[in-house]
Protein backbone atom coordinates (compact mmCIF):
# COMPACT_ATOMS: atom_id res chain seq x y z
CA UNK A 1 0.00 0.00 0.00
CA UNK A 2 1.92 3.35 -1.08
CA UNK A 3 2.46 5.07 1.93
CA UNK A 4 3.68 8.57 -0.24
CA UNK A 5 1.08 11.20 0.12
CA UNK A 6 2.66 14.50 -0.85
CA UNK A 7 0.65 14.21 -4.37
CA UNK A 8 -2.20 15.30 -1.81
CA UNK A 9 -2.77 18.80 0.18
CA UNK A 10 -1.75 18.87 3.52
CA UNK A 11 -5.21 19.77 4.19
CA UNK A 12 -6.20 15.81 3.27
CA UNK A 13 -2.82 14.53 3.94
CA UNK A 14 -2.49 15.12 7.69
CA UNK A 15 -6.05 12.88 7.97
CA UNK A 16 -5.17 10.35 5.66
CA UNK A 17 -1.68 9.48 7.53
CA UNK A 18 -3.26 9.80 11.05
CA UNK A 19 -5.70 7.12 9.89
CA UNK A 20 -3.58 4.79 8.57
CA UNK A 21 -1.75 4.32 11.69
CA UNK A 22 -4.73 3.28 13.61
CA UNK A 23 -3.83 -0.33 11.51
CA UNK A 24 -0.77 -0.83 13.26
CA UNK A 25 -2.83 -1.61 16.84
CA UNK A 26 -5.56 -3.53 15.40
CA UNK A 27 -6.71 -5.62 18.38
CA UNK A 28 -6.70 -2.05 20.61
CA UNK A 29 -8.40 -0.01 17.83
CA UNK A 30 -11.29 -2.56 17.62
CA UNK A 31 -11.63 -2.94 21.33
CA UNK A 32 -12.35 0.81 21.79
CA UNK A 33 -14.79 0.93 19.54
CA UNK A 34 -16.51 -2.08 20.75
CA UNK A 35 -16.38 -0.26 24.38
CA UNK A 36 -17.98 2.87 23.06
CA UNK A 37 -20.96 1.23 21.59
CA UNK A 38 -22.08 -0.81 24.40
CA UNK A 39 -21.45 1.98 26.69
CA UNK A 40 -23.84 4.31 24.57
CA UNK A 41 -26.18 2.03 24.51
CA UNK A 42 -26.22 0.19 27.43
CA UNK A 43 -29.94 2.16 28.79
CA UNK A 44 -31.68 0.75 25.53
CA UNK A 45 -34.13 -2.16 25.07
CA UNK A 46 -31.46 -4.26 23.69
CA UNK A 47 -28.66 -3.12 26.22
CA UNK A 48 -30.75 -3.92 29.28
CA UNK A 49 -31.77 -7.47 27.07
CA UNK A 50 -28.54 -8.30 26.54
CA UNK A 51 -26.75 -6.91 30.26
CA UNK A 52 -24.84 -4.45 28.11
CA UNK A 53 -23.56 -2.71 31.54
CA UNK A 54 -21.51 -5.69 32.75
CA UNK A 55 -19.40 -6.15 29.22
CA UNK A 56 -15.80 -5.18 29.94
CA UNK A 57 -14.44 -7.10 26.69
CA UNK A 58 -15.13 -8.44 23.33
CA UNK A 59 -15.06 -11.99 25.58
CA UNK A 60 -17.62 -10.77 27.45
CA UNK A 61 -19.57 -9.12 24.61
CA UNK A 62 -19.22 -12.69 22.95
CA UNK A 63 -20.63 -14.45 26.17
CA UNK A 64 -23.75 -11.97 26.57
CA UNK A 65 -24.93 -11.68 22.26
CA UNK A 66 -25.48 -14.35 20.13
CA UNK A 67 -24.55 -13.89 16.57
CA UNK A 68 -28.32 -13.70 14.65
CA UNK A 69 -29.34 -12.93 11.39
CA UNK A 70 -31.65 -10.48 10.47
CA UNK A 71 -34.60 -12.59 10.86
CA UNK A 72 -33.62 -12.91 14.34
CA UNK A 73 -33.22 -9.43 15.17
CA UNK A 74 -36.09 -7.90 13.08
CA UNK A 75 -38.00 -7.53 16.18
CA UNK A 76 -36.17 -4.78 17.61
CA UNK A 77 -35.39 -3.15 14.27
CA UNK A 78 -39.49 -3.04 13.33
CA UNK A 79 -40.10 -1.39 16.54
CA UNK A 80 -37.63 1.26 15.65
CA UNK A 81 -38.56 1.79 12.43
CA UNK A 82 -42.44 1.93 13.90
CA UNK A 83 -41.20 4.97 16.14
CA UNK A 84 -40.03 3.65 19.29
CA UNK A 85 -37.22 4.94 21.20
CA UNK A 86 -34.08 3.73 22.41
CA UNK A 87 -34.87 -0.08 20.98
CA UNK A 88 -31.28 -0.47 19.65
CA UNK A 89 -29.57 3.09 19.92
CA UNK A 90 -30.10 5.86 22.56
CA UNK A 91 -29.39 8.19 18.97
CA UNK A 92 -32.52 8.19 16.91
CA UNK A 93 -32.14 7.42 13.49
CA UNK A 94 -31.57 10.08 11.61
CA UNK A 95 -32.32 8.12 8.08
CA UNK A 96 -33.02 4.94 6.83
CA UNK A 97 -31.09 2.78 4.36
CA UNK A 98 -33.64 0.36 2.24
CA UNK A 99 -31.86 -3.07 0.86
CA UNK A 100 -32.86 -4.08 -2.33
CA UNK A 101 -32.05 -7.58 -4.18
CA UNK A 102 -33.70 -10.15 -1.81
CA UNK A 103 -36.81 -11.64 -1.89
CA UNK A 104 -40.05 -10.48 0.47
CA UNK A 105 -39.77 -7.36 2.66
CA UNK A 106 -37.00 -4.82 2.35
CA UNK A 107 -35.03 -4.45 5.35
CA UNK A 108 -34.41 -1.17 6.89
CA UNK A 109 -31.03 0.24 8.36
CA UNK A 110 -31.42 2.18 11.04
CA UNK A 111 -28.71 4.99 10.20
CA UNK A 112 -27.64 7.33 13.33
CA UNK A 113 -25.76 10.73 13.32
CA UNK A 114 -22.72 9.27 14.79
CA UNK A 115 -23.15 5.97 12.40
CA UNK A 116 -23.40 8.86 9.77
CA UNK A 117 -20.51 10.43 10.13
CA UNK A 118 -18.19 7.67 10.69
CA UNK A 119 -19.33 6.15 7.33
CA UNK A 120 -18.46 9.85 5.61
CA UNK A 121 -14.88 9.25 7.09
CA UNK A 122 -14.72 6.27 5.37
CA UNK A 123 -15.39 7.72 1.95
CA UNK A 124 -13.12 10.65 2.65
CA UNK A 125 -10.05 8.41 3.20
CA UNK A 126 -11.26 6.59 0.21
CA UNK A 127 -11.17 9.72 -1.52
CA UNK A 128 -7.91 11.02 -0.25
CA UNK A 129 -5.99 7.74 -0.80
CA UNK A 130 -7.60 7.82 -4.53
CA UNK A 131 -6.50 11.16 -5.43
CA UNK A 132 -2.48 10.37 -3.66
CA UNK A 133 -2.06 7.33 -5.94
CA UNK A 134 -4.03 9.14 -8.54
CA UNK A 135 -3.36 12.77 -9.12
CA UNK A 136 -5.66 13.15 -12.12
CA UNK A 137 -8.37 12.08 -9.92
CA UNK A 138 -9.89 15.85 -9.49
CA UNK A 139 -9.08 17.19 -12.59
CA UNK A 140 -12.62 17.10 -14.14
CA UNK A 141 -15.93 16.38 -13.47
CA UNK A 142 -17.50 13.95 -11.38
CA UNK A 143 -20.07 11.55 -12.66
CA UNK A 144 -21.97 9.36 -10.13
CA UNK A 145 -24.59 7.04 -10.53
CA UNK A 146 -26.46 6.48 -7.70
CA UNK A 147 -29.81 6.62 -6.17
CA UNK A 148 -32.07 8.17 -4.39
CA UNK A 149 -30.89 9.60 -1.62
CA UNK A 150 -34.81 10.13 -0.31
CA UNK A 151 -36.82 8.07 -1.62
CA UNK A 152 -40.07 7.83 1.62
CA UNK A 153 -40.34 7.95 4.78
CA UNK A 154 -40.60 5.70 7.84
CA UNK A 155 -43.73 6.02 9.85
CA UNK A 156 -42.15 7.79 12.16
CA UNK A 157 -41.39 10.60 9.36
CA UNK A 158 -37.74 9.20 9.25
CA UNK A 159 -36.28 9.53 5.61
CA UNK A 160 -35.84 6.02 3.71
CA UNK A 161 -33.42 6.16 0.78
CA UNK A 162 -30.54 4.53 -0.98
CA UNK A 163 -26.81 4.28 0.82
CA UNK A 164 -25.28 4.94 -2.98
CA UNK A 165 -27.66 8.56 -2.84
CA UNK A 166 -26.64 9.03 1.00
CA UNK A 167 -23.05 9.09 -0.20
CA UNK A 168 -23.68 10.86 -3.39
CA UNK A 169 -25.45 13.52 -0.95
CA UNK A 170 -23.93 13.39 2.10
CA UNK A 171 -20.88 11.38 2.28
CA UNK A 172 -18.35 12.45 -0.38
CA UNK A 173 -15.95 15.63 0.61
CA UNK A 174 -17.48 19.05 -0.31
CA UNK A 175 -15.47 19.60 -3.16
CA UNK A 176 -16.16 16.20 -5.12
CA UNK A 177 -19.66 17.29 -4.70
CA UNK A 178 -19.28 20.83 -6.37
CA UNK A 179 -17.87 19.19 -9.38
CA UNK A 180 -20.65 16.23 -9.91
CA UNK A 181 -21.77 16.26 -13.22
CA UNK A 182 -25.27 16.26 -12.82
CA UNK A 183 -28.05 17.21 -9.60
CA UNK A 184 -28.88 14.52 -7.29
CA UNK A 185 -32.55 14.89 -8.99
CA UNK A 186 -32.10 12.98 -12.11
CA UNK A 187 -32.33 10.20 -9.77
CA UNK A 188 -35.84 10.21 -9.50
CA UNK A 189 -36.57 10.05 -13.03
CA UNK A 190 -38.86 7.15 -13.50
CA UNK A 191 -38.02 6.40 -17.29
CA UNK A 192 -34.76 4.37 -16.81
CA UNK A 193 -33.71 5.21 -21.11
CA UNK A 194 -34.56 9.23 -19.51
CA UNK A 195 -32.85 9.04 -17.02
CA UNK A 196 -29.88 7.66 -18.47
CA UNK A 197 -30.31 10.01 -21.38
CA UNK A 198 -30.24 13.13 -19.25
CA UNK A 199 -27.02 11.84 -17.22
CA UNK A 200 -24.98 11.33 -20.35
CA UNK A 201 -26.28 14.61 -21.88
CA UNK A 202 -24.98 16.08 -18.51
CA UNK A 203 -22.10 14.08 -18.65
CA UNK A 204 -20.59 14.68 -21.94
CA UNK A 205 -20.94 17.98 -21.84
CA UNK A 206 -17.78 18.61 -19.51
CA UNK A 207 -14.68 16.45 -19.52
CA UNK A 208 -15.40 14.40 -16.92
CA UNK A 209 -12.03 12.74 -14.41
CA UNK A 210 -13.78 10.35 -12.13
CA UNK A 211 -16.82 8.23 -12.22
CA UNK A 212 -17.98 5.59 -9.40
CA UNK A 213 -21.02 3.91 -9.10
CA UNK A 214 -21.42 -0.20 -7.49
CA UNK A 215 -22.10 -2.17 -10.17
CA UNK A 216 -19.81 -1.61 -13.30
CA UNK A 217 -22.15 -2.76 -15.77
CA UNK A 218 -24.32 0.65 -14.69
CA UNK A 219 -21.35 2.62 -16.46
CA UNK A 220 -21.28 0.27 -19.34
CA UNK A 221 -24.63 0.64 -20.19
CA UNK A 222 -24.28 4.14 -20.16
CA UNK A 223 -21.57 4.17 -22.38
CA UNK A 224 -23.35 1.62 -24.84
CA UNK A 225 -26.78 4.26 -24.52
CA UNK A 226 -24.42 6.99 -25.16
CA UNK A 227 -23.30 5.58 -28.29
CA UNK A 228 -26.54 3.85 -29.50
CA UNK A 229 -27.90 7.97 -28.80
CA UNK A 230 -25.23 9.94 -30.15
CA UNK A 231 -27.31 11.74 -33.03
CA UNK A 232 -29.32 13.46 -29.82
CA UNK A 233 -26.42 13.94 -27.88
CA UNK A 234 -24.46 15.95 -30.01
CA UNK A 235 -27.25 17.87 -31.79
CA UNK A 236 -28.24 19.06 -27.41
CA UNK A 237 -24.99 20.02 -26.84
CA UNK A 238 -24.35 21.53 -30.17
CA UNK A 239 -27.40 23.29 -29.07
CA UNK A 240 -27.50 23.17 -25.37
CA UNK A 241 -31.33 21.65 -25.05
CA UNK A 242 -32.19 18.36 -23.62
CA UNK A 243 -34.74 17.33 -25.83
CA UNK A 244 -36.34 14.58 -23.14
CA UNK A 245 -36.62 17.40 -20.95
CA UNK A 246 -40.79 17.65 -21.56
CA UNK A 247 -40.85 14.37 -20.48
CA UNK A 248 -39.52 15.68 -17.05
CA UNK A 249 -41.25 16.50 -14.49
CA UNK A 250 -40.94 20.03 -13.28
CA UNK A 251 -38.51 19.75 -10.68
CA UNK A 252 -36.28 17.44 -12.28
CA UNK A 253 -36.49 20.02 -15.47
CA UNK A 254 -35.90 23.22 -12.94
CA UNK A 255 -32.52 21.20 -11.66
CA UNK A 256 -31.16 20.12 -14.97
CA UNK A 257 -31.91 23.68 -16.40
CA UNK A 258 -28.57 25.40 -15.15
CA UNK A 259 -26.50 22.60 -16.09
CA UNK A 260 -27.39 23.24 -20.16
CA UNK A 261 -24.78 24.44 -22.12
CA UNK A 262 -24.51 25.14 -25.53
CA UNK A 263 -21.05 23.89 -26.96
CA UNK A 264 -20.99 23.65 -30.66
CA UNK A 265 -17.37 23.12 -30.40
CA UNK A 266 -17.50 20.61 -28.27
CA UNK A 267 -20.51 18.59 -30.39
CA UNK A 268 -18.17 19.19 -33.36
CA UNK A 269 -15.13 17.82 -32.15
CA UNK A 270 -17.51 14.39 -30.56
CA UNK A 271 -18.54 13.81 -34.13
CA UNK A 272 -15.15 13.95 -35.43
CA UNK A 273 -14.38 11.51 -32.66
CA UNK A 274 -16.98 9.33 -33.27
CA UNK A 275 -16.07 9.41 -37.22
CA UNK A 276 -12.56 8.77 -36.44
CA UNK A 277 -13.04 5.63 -33.27
CA UNK A 278 -16.50 4.26 -35.42
CA UNK A 279 -18.63 5.18 -31.93
CA UNK A 280 -19.14 7.80 -29.54
CA UNK A 281 -16.27 6.38 -26.80
CA UNK A 282 -15.46 7.99 -23.34
CA UNK A 283 -11.63 7.62 -24.82
CA UNK A 284 -12.81 10.63 -26.99
CA UNK A 285 -14.95 12.54 -24.82
CA UNK A 286 -13.31 12.04 -21.59
CA UNK A 287 -9.44 11.67 -22.81
CA UNK A 288 -8.75 12.54 -19.03
CA UNK A 289 -10.56 10.16 -17.06
CA UNK A 290 -8.47 9.16 -14.76
CA UNK A 291 -10.60 6.59 -12.09
CA UNK A 292 -13.72 4.72 -12.46
CA UNK A 293 -14.56 3.22 -9.11
CA UNK A 294 -16.68 -0.19 -9.12
CA UNK A 295 -16.97 -3.19 -7.42
CA UNK A 296 -14.14 -5.41 -8.69
CA UNK A 297 -14.70 -8.55 -6.02
CA UNK A 298 -17.22 -11.10 -6.22
CA UNK A 299 -19.63 -12.22 -9.28
CA UNK A 300 -20.37 -8.47 -10.08
CA UNK A 301 -16.29 -7.89 -10.88
CA UNK A 302 -15.25 -9.32 -14.05
CA UNK A 303 -17.93 -6.93 -15.77
CA UNK A 304 -15.45 -4.26 -15.08
CA UNK A 305 -12.66 -5.58 -17.25
CA UNK A 306 -15.34 -4.69 -20.27
CA UNK A 307 -14.81 -1.08 -19.64
CA UNK A 308 -11.43 -1.13 -20.32
CA UNK A 309 -12.39 -1.16 -24.48
CA UNK A 310 -14.19 2.21 -24.03
CA UNK A 311 -12.01 4.19 -21.72
CA UNK A 312 -8.70 5.87 -22.64
CA UNK A 313 -5.52 3.84 -21.90
CA UNK A 314 -4.18 6.12 -18.32
CA UNK A 315 -7.51 5.02 -16.74
CA UNK A 316 -7.53 2.64 -14.09
CA UNK A 317 -9.84 0.61 -12.38
CA UNK A 318 -10.12 1.16 -8.48
CA UNK A 319 -12.56 -0.44 -6.04
CA UNK A 320 -15.53 1.15 -4.65
CA UNK A 321 -14.56 -0.61 -1.44
CA UNK A 322 -16.31 -3.80 0.03
CA UNK A 323 -19.74 -2.13 1.37
CA UNK A 324 -23.19 -2.95 1.82
CA UNK A 325 -26.33 -1.04 3.05
CA UNK A 326 -25.28 -2.15 6.68
CA UNK A 327 -22.15 -0.21 6.27
CA UNK A 328 -19.25 0.44 4.72
CA UNK A 329 -16.34 -2.01 5.37
CA UNK A 330 -12.99 -1.31 2.96
CA UNK A 331 -10.88 0.95 1.69
CA UNK A 332 -8.66 -0.57 -1.53
CA UNK A 333 -5.26 -1.31 -0.76
CA UNK A 334 -4.47 -0.13 -4.47
CA UNK A 335 -5.71 0.54 -7.84
CA UNK A 336 -6.85 -2.67 -9.77
CA UNK A 337 -7.59 -4.32 -6.15
CA UNK A 338 -10.66 -5.77 -4.83
CA UNK A 339 -8.76 -6.06 -1.48
CA UNK A 340 -8.83 -3.41 1.13
CA UNK A 341 -8.12 -2.65 4.69
CA UNK A 342 -11.03 -2.65 7.23
CA UNK A 343 -12.64 0.26 8.75
CA UNK A 344 -11.61 -0.31 11.90
CA UNK A 345 -12.78 3.12 13.51
CA UNK A 346 -16.22 2.60 13.14
CA UNK A 347 -17.33 -1.23 13.34
CA UNK A 348 -16.86 -4.07 15.45
CA UNK A 349 -15.49 -6.79 13.12
CA UNK A 350 -15.86 -10.57 13.74
CA UNK A 351 -15.13 -13.60 11.79
CA UNK A 352 -16.37 -17.16 11.46
CA UNK A 353 -14.41 -19.59 9.76
CA UNK A 354 -16.46 -20.82 6.57
CA UNK A 355 -15.99 -24.06 7.70
CA UNK A 356 -17.99 -24.04 11.03
CA UNK A 357 -21.52 -23.63 11.14
CA UNK A 358 -22.52 -20.30 13.20
CA UNK A 359 -25.26 -21.04 15.92
CA UNK A 360 -25.06 -20.02 19.43
CA UNK A 361 -22.15 -21.27 20.74
CA UNK A 362 -20.12 -19.96 17.69
CA UNK A 363 -16.56 -18.42 18.69
CA UNK A 364 -15.29 -15.36 16.41
CA UNK A 365 -12.23 -14.38 15.47
CA UNK A 366 -11.32 -10.81 16.21
CA UNK A 367 -9.79 -9.20 12.98
CA UNK A 368 -6.01 -9.44 14.55
CA UNK A 369 -6.36 -13.03 14.53
CA UNK A 370 -7.39 -13.81 11.00
CA UNK A 371 -4.46 -15.87 9.17
CA UNK A 372 -3.73 -15.53 5.40
CA UNK A 373 -5.58 -17.31 2.40
CA UNK A 374 -8.70 -18.68 5.18
CA UNK A 375 -11.76 -17.56 4.17
CA UNK A 376 -13.93 -16.47 6.63
CA UNK A 377 -17.93 -15.36 7.58
CA UNK A 378 -18.44 -11.79 8.29
CA UNK A 379 -20.17 -10.45 11.28
CA UNK A 380 -20.54 -6.99 12.43
CA UNK A 381 -21.51 -4.30 14.95
CA UNK A 382 -22.58 -1.06 14.17
CA UNK A 383 -23.40 2.16 15.44
CA UNK A 384 -26.25 2.17 13.60
CA UNK A 385 -27.37 -1.06 15.92
CA UNK A 386 -26.65 -4.19 14.55
CA UNK A 387 -25.37 -6.48 17.24
CA UNK A 388 -23.09 -9.50 16.34
CA UNK A 389 -25.23 -9.54 12.63
CA UNK A 390 -24.39 -12.09 10.33
CA UNK A 391 -24.45 -10.69 6.83
CA UNK A 392 -24.02 -13.99 5.19
CA UNK A 393 -20.92 -12.79 3.19
CA UNK A 394 -17.51 -14.89 2.91
CA UNK A 395 -14.35 -12.79 2.70
CA UNK A 396 -11.09 -13.88 2.18
CA UNK A 397 -7.87 -12.59 3.81
CA UNK A 398 -5.11 -11.81 0.82
CA UNK A 399 -2.60 -10.08 2.71
CA UNK A 400 -1.28 -8.01 5.49
CA UNK A 401 -0.98 -4.20 6.29
CA UNK A 402 0.88 -3.40 9.04
CA UNK A 403 -0.32 -6.16 11.18
CA UNK A 404 -4.16 -5.72 9.95
CA UNK A 405 -5.82 -7.99 7.37
CA UNK A 406 -6.34 -7.37 4.24
CA UNK A 407 -10.08 -8.13 3.21
CA UNK A 408 -11.58 -9.05 -0.38
CA UNK A 409 -15.35 -10.44 -0.58
CA UNK A 410 -15.82 -13.75 -2.01
CA UNK A 411 -19.37 -14.49 -2.54
CA UNK A 412 -22.29 -14.55 -0.62
CA UNK A 413 -22.82 -17.02 1.90
CA UNK A 414 -25.83 -18.90 -0.01
CA UNK A 415 -23.74 -19.25 -3.66
CA UNK A 416 -23.02 -22.44 -3.17
CA UNK A 417 -24.70 -25.47 -5.14
CA UNK A 418 -24.63 -29.19 -4.25
CA UNK A 419 -25.47 -32.48 -6.50
CA UNK A 420 -22.90 -35.07 -5.27
CA UNK A 421 -20.62 -33.68 -2.33
CA UNK A 422 -18.72 -31.12 -4.59
CA UNK A 423 -20.11 -27.75 -3.00
CA UNK A 424 -19.85 -26.02 -6.29
CA UNK A 425 -19.18 -21.95 -5.91
CA UNK A 426 -19.05 -18.94 -7.43
CA UNK A 427 -15.29 -18.73 -7.41
CA UNK A 428 -15.17 -22.47 -8.78
CA UNK A 429 -16.84 -21.35 -11.99
CA UNK A 430 -15.47 -17.60 -12.47
CA UNK A 431 -11.77 -19.48 -12.37
CA UNK A 432 -12.97 -22.09 -14.41
CA UNK A 433 -14.51 -19.71 -17.21
CA UNK A 434 -11.67 -17.25 -16.72
CA UNK A 435 -9.35 -19.98 -17.70
CA UNK A 436 -11.51 -21.17 -21.12
CA UNK A 437 -11.68 -17.32 -22.28
CA UNK A 438 -7.99 -17.11 -21.85
CA UNK A 439 -7.50 -20.53 -24.03
CA UNK A 440 -10.30 -20.43 -26.52
CA UNK A 441 -10.54 -16.70 -27.39
CA UNK A 442 -14.20 -16.62 -26.64
CA UNK A 443 -15.30 -13.37 -24.84
CA UNK A 444 -17.75 -14.07 -21.94
CA UNK A 445 -20.43 -11.50 -21.58
CA UNK A 446 -22.92 -13.28 -18.72
CA UNK A 447 -22.97 -16.79 -17.74
CA UNK A 448 -25.18 -18.58 -15.63
CA UNK A 449 -24.94 -22.16 -14.20
CA UNK A 450 -27.53 -24.25 -13.08
CA UNK A 451 -27.42 -27.65 -11.28
CA UNK A 452 -29.58 -30.22 -13.05
CA UNK A 453 -30.20 -33.17 -9.89
CA UNK A 454 -32.12 -35.37 -11.91
CA UNK A 455 -29.80 -35.41 -14.79
CA UNK A 456 -26.73 -35.11 -12.32
CA UNK A 457 -25.08 -32.31 -14.23
CA UNK A 458 -24.81 -28.55 -14.28
CA UNK A 459 -26.10 -26.80 -16.99
CA UNK A 460 -23.93 -23.62 -18.11
CA UNK A 461 -25.57 -20.85 -20.56
CA UNK A 462 -23.43 -17.89 -21.73
CA UNK A 463 -24.03 -15.02 -24.17
CA UNK A 464 -21.15 -14.62 -25.87
CA UNK A 465 -19.23 -10.67 -27.12
CA UNK A 466 -18.81 -11.72 -30.91
CA UNK A 467 -19.76 -14.48 -32.62
CA UNK A 468 -16.82 -17.07 -31.77
CA UNK A 469 -15.57 -19.35 -34.27
CA UNK A 470 -17.48 -22.61 -34.37
CA UNK A 471 -14.41 -25.22 -33.51
CA UNK A 472 -14.50 -23.36 -29.98
CA UNK A 473 -17.95 -23.65 -29.53
CA UNK A 474 -17.77 -27.19 -30.31
CA UNK A 475 -15.40 -28.19 -27.83
CA UNK A 476 -16.72 -25.53 -24.74
CA UNK A 477 -18.51 -28.07 -22.74
CA UNK A 478 -15.61 -30.36 -22.75
CA UNK A 479 -13.61 -27.97 -21.53
CA UNK A 480 -15.57 -26.16 -18.91
CA UNK A 481 -15.86 -29.28 -17.44
CA UNK A 482 -11.97 -29.85 -17.53
CA UNK A 483 -11.56 -26.96 -16.07
CA UNK A 484 -13.99 -27.28 -13.01
CA UNK A 485 -12.24 -30.79 -12.23
CA UNK A 486 -8.88 -28.65 -11.93
CA UNK A 487 -9.99 -25.81 -9.42
CA UNK A 488 -12.62 -28.17 -7.36
CA UNK A 489 -11.17 -31.43 -6.89
CA UNK A 490 -14.12 -32.67 -5.12
CA UNK A 491 -15.71 -32.02 -8.66
CA UNK A 492 -13.30 -33.86 -10.25
CA UNK A 493 -13.73 -36.70 -7.61
CA UNK A 494 -17.37 -37.30 -8.23
CA UNK A 495 -16.86 -36.83 -11.99
CA UNK A 496 -14.43 -39.59 -11.50
CA UNK A 497 -16.62 -42.10 -9.71
CA UNK A 498 -19.50 -41.33 -12.24
CA UNK A 499 -21.93 -39.13 -9.58
CA UNK A 500 -21.70 -36.46 -11.89
CA UNK A 501 -22.01 -36.25 -15.62
CA UNK A 502 -20.26 -33.48 -17.98
CA UNK A 503 -21.54 -30.32 -17.86
CA UNK A 504 -23.73 -29.10 -20.93
CA UNK A 505 -23.25 -25.64 -22.57
CA UNK A 506 -25.75 -23.58 -24.17
CA UNK A 507 -25.22 -20.42 -26.60
CA UNK A 508 -27.53 -17.20 -25.11
CA UNK A 509 -29.14 -14.79 -27.92
CA UNK A 510 -27.26 -11.42 -27.57
CA UNK A 511 -29.04 -9.00 -25.18
CA UNK A 512 -30.04 -11.53 -22.74
CA UNK A 513 -28.23 -10.01 -20.10
CA UNK A 514 -29.51 -6.61 -21.20
CA UNK A 515 -33.11 -8.69 -20.66
CA UNK A 516 -32.16 -9.99 -17.51
CA UNK A 517 -31.39 -6.33 -16.35
CA UNK A 518 -34.45 -4.60 -17.31
CA UNK A 519 -36.37 -7.23 -15.45
CA UNK A 520 -34.28 -6.12 -12.09
CA UNK A 521 -34.67 -2.29 -13.15
CA UNK A 522 -38.99 -3.14 -14.20
CA UNK A 523 -39.24 -4.66 -10.61
CA UNK A 524 -38.82 -1.17 -8.74
CA UNK A 525 -35.28 -2.45 -7.87
CA UNK A 526 -32.11 -0.80 -8.45
CA UNK A 527 -29.81 -1.00 -11.40
CA UNK A 528 -26.42 0.29 -10.01
CA UNK A 529 -27.16 -2.32 -7.05
CA UNK A 530 -27.71 -5.46 -9.58
CA UNK A 531 -25.36 -8.43 -9.18
CA UNK A 532 -25.80 -10.61 -12.16
CA UNK A 533 -26.44 -13.79 -11.06
CA UNK A 534 -24.25 -17.12 -11.54
CA UNK A 535 -25.18 -19.96 -9.49
CA UNK A 536 -29.40 -20.12 -10.26
CA UNK A 537 -31.82 -22.88 -9.41
CA UNK A 538 -33.70 -21.25 -12.74
CA UNK A 539 -32.15 -19.83 -15.91
CA UNK A 540 -33.30 -16.14 -16.12
CA UNK A 541 -35.01 -16.07 -19.71
CA UNK A 542 -34.54 -19.15 -20.67
CA UNK A 543 -36.75 -18.84 -23.90
CA UNK A 544 -33.65 -16.76 -25.00
CA UNK A 545 -31.08 -19.85 -25.50
CA UNK A 546 -30.13 -20.53 -29.00
CA UNK A 547 -28.89 -23.54 -29.28
CA UNK A 548 -27.23 -26.44 -27.45
CA UNK A 549 -23.28 -26.69 -28.07
CA UNK A 550 -21.30 -30.08 -28.37
CA UNK A 551 -22.51 -33.42 -27.69
CA UNK A 552 -24.54 -34.66 -24.21
CA UNK A 553 -22.78 -37.43 -22.66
Amino acid sequence: MPRDKRSIPARMRAPLVRYMKQYARTRERQEAVLRGMVRRARDTQFGRDHGFSSIRSPRDYGHRVPIRDWSELQGYFDRTFAGETAVLTAEQPLLYHQTSGTSGKNKMIPVTERCDRLSARTHHIWVYKAMAENPGLMRGGVLGIVNGALEGHSPAGVPVGSVSGNVFVRRMPSFVRRSYSHPHETTSIPDPDQRRYTLMRLAVQRPCSFIFTGNAGAILNLFEFADMHADRLIRDIHDGTLDCAMALNSSVRDAVRPFLHAQPERARAMEAGRKRAGRLSPADYWPGLSVIGCWLGGTVGRIAGQLRDWCPPQAVLRDIGYMASEGAFTIPAGNGQPDGTLALHSIFFEFVPVSEHIGPDTHALGAHELVQDEEYQVVITTTGGLYRYAINDIVRVTGFYDGSPLIRFVRKGEYVKNIAGELLNVDHVLDAMKTVGRDTGLRIRHLQVQPRPEERRYAVHVELESSPPEAALRTLPERIDAELCRVNEVYAEVRRESLLEPVTAYLMHAGWLDAITSDWVASGRRESQFKPPVLVDRIDHAEMTERQLGEVH
